[in-house]
């Protein structure tokens, strides 16, 4: 395993919510905190199934109190460019699903 390169500190503005209608024109630090949304902790012995942004200036997990990394970041860095952008592309996807089955459940309440 390769040492990690130091990742500045973002704020959670950085992280596009809701999701981009072209999730490749995003900047690349974004379209892989779409990726982290969707990706398993790789902790060891952590069950938490996806990044979830905190309410503060953090970019740890709120479930499970990771950073990014272990949210899959280095992993989708690691790929070659179409893989990257399909993985992008899915995520981008399932926020796009997720908020409109929210949405629905909200116009029917």
């Amino acid at each position: 395993m390769s040492p990690k390169s130091p990742r500045p500190r973002r704020a959670l503005v950085d992280y596009p919510n809701p999701p981009s209608i072209d999730p490749l024109s995003l900047e690349p630090y974004q379209q892989l905190l779409l990726v982290a949304r969707h990706s398993p902790c790789l902790a060891e012995a952590c069950t938490c199934t996806g990044w979830k942004p905190g309410s503060n200036d953090s970019t740890d997990c709120n479930r499970c109190g990771h950073d990014l990394e272990h949210h899959g970041m280095q992993e989708v860095e690691g790929l070659d460019e179409e893989e990257k952008e399909r993985r992008i592309k899915v995520a981008s996807r399932i926020d796009e699903l997720l908020n409109v089955f929210f949405h629905s459940l909200r116009t029917v309440s």
